[in-house]
């Protein structure tokens, strides 16, 4: 009995030891734990001795960062041509409010700095960027080209720009109001531009072929003997679809295609029967109907061939039952002019002739593309304007038609052609 008991003590006195080493660890676990907070609580408090003070997210944002912020902030005014009274707008401020609460603290350039100091920077960039392509006018020359159009206030300009094999350079734009656009004028503005880019680096003149333009080419040629004019080879293949277009029967088909068009994207409830039937002829999203431009008139022409792709769908649309449903709950305006449309559309007639017309231009149109992608044409176009000649007499179409349009097509090549399109025929590898 006696051995039992000091058997039980000892495992007593053991047990005891071993819950006081338990406790000691514990201890010396919370302990440790402590001490690690109260270190990370220390790294995370500002010092006070200045030799350990920590730099906030205020003190980290210095002036290099400020500026870099600046013209970030800059470049989207003046890509977007933002006026620069936004900047005093008080939502332009509560954006850069925001920025600062989420990260960190950014002053937006004032009105003053931005028409200002960082204009001028961001000329320096751009200008910077520029000097490759400058330079390589030294080695290559280049070609002084100019267009007119209209300002949003409806102001006429000209611009001009320099076009070399390794991109273009922006020279200027000139406001012509009140200007007569003589052949002298253009002449002038032409030789005040190359004398800025260097009369030496310039090698040919190319503009609209007006007869203000051709004869101020004719002033250049005899001024500076190095430099050649030359029509815009796009501006007259539009001339040439134009002329077709104002042929009577064409001009018919063009009006009704685009009475079409306009009718059915102008109005939501046609718009969405229209694209029900597109998707489900040429699977999602659909074909989309094309507008005209304003500049080309052979936006036409690419218009028709989209009507032709979607055909089906546009027949399909005149005789669903929302739209005979959608006429029939409409004004007496819109009924007539929905009946118009229905009749033209079911019409046979209409679609021979849209082919028709598509057929004899779409080459016309495929050359005009090709000039404006910005590859080298001068040689192509001599064969290409050939090749279209050639295959108008091929067109499943009235002799009639495909004549008149060959005769336009001679008239403007006549107008167009040079002696430099066939010396680039012959040296062109593809030939």
């Amino acid at each position: 009995m006696g051995v039992v008991v000091e058997s039980a003590a000892k495992g007593l006195v053991a047990l005891g030891r071993s819950e006081l080493r338990k406790e000691d660890k514990r201890r010396a676990a919370e302990k440790a734990a402590n001490a690690k907070k109260r270190k990370l609580d220390e790294i995370g408090r500002e010092p006070a001795g200045p030799a350990m003070q920590q730099t906030n997210i205020v003190q980290a944002f210095t002036k290099q960062d400020n500026e870099r912020v600046h013209s970030a902030v800059a470049q989207f005014f003046y890509a977007n041509e933002i006026a620069f009274n936004v900047a005093r707008s008080p939502y332009f401020k509560k954006i850069i409010s925001a920025v600062n609460t989420a990260a960190g603290r950014y002053q937006p350039p004032c009105f003053n700095t931005l028409r200002g100091r960082l204009l001028e920077q961001e000329v320096e960039r751009v200008q910077e960027r520029l000097r490759p392509i400058v330079d390589s006018i030294e080695v290559t020359g280049s070609t002084l080209t100019s267009d007119g159009w209209s300002s949003a206030q409806n102001r006429p300009l000209l611009n001009f720009l320099l076009v070399t094999p390794k991109g273009n350079v922006f020279l200027k734009a000139e406001d012509t109001s009140g200007k007569a656009k003589t052949a002298a004028y253009i002449a002038d503005t032409w030789l005040e531009c190359m004398e800025e880019a260097g009369a030496e680096r310039v090698q040919q003149v190319v503009s609209d072929s007006a007869a203000n333009c051709k004869a101020a080419g004719a002033i250049i040629e005899s001024r500076v003997p190095h430099v050649t004019w030359t029509p815009c080879t796009g501006h007259c293949l539009d001339l040439a679809l134009e002329d077709i277009g104002d042929l009577d029967w064409a001009k018919d088909v063009v009006r009704q295609g685009k009475e079409v068009v306009h009718f059915i994207t102008n109005h939501h409830k046609s718009q969405h029967i229209y694209r029900v039937h597109a998707v489900a002829a040429v699977g999602s999203p659909g074909l989309q109907l094309l507008k005209p431009g304003e500049t080309r008139f052979g936006t036409n022409f690419i218009m028709l061939e989209r009507m032709l792709k979607v055909r089906d769908a546009l027949e399909e649309v005149v005789v669903d039952r929302d739209w005979k449903a959608w006429m029939d709950g409409g004004s007496a305006a819109l009924r007539n002019a929905g009946a118009e449309i229905q009749s033209t559309v079911v019409s046979t007639s209409f679609w021979r002739k849209v082919q028709e017309l598509v057929d004899i231009c779409w080459r016309i149109v495929a050359l005009m593309k090709q000039v404006d992608a910005g590859t080298p044409m001068v040689g192509k176009v001599y064969w290409r304007m050939h090749e279209i000649l050639l295959k108008l007499d091929d067109i499943d179409a009235p002799a009639s038609h495909c004549n008149r349009a060959k005769h336009i097509v001679r008239e403007r090549w006549d107008m167009l052609h040079l002696r430099m399109h066939a010396a680039g025929f012959v040296l062109d590898p593809e030939f």
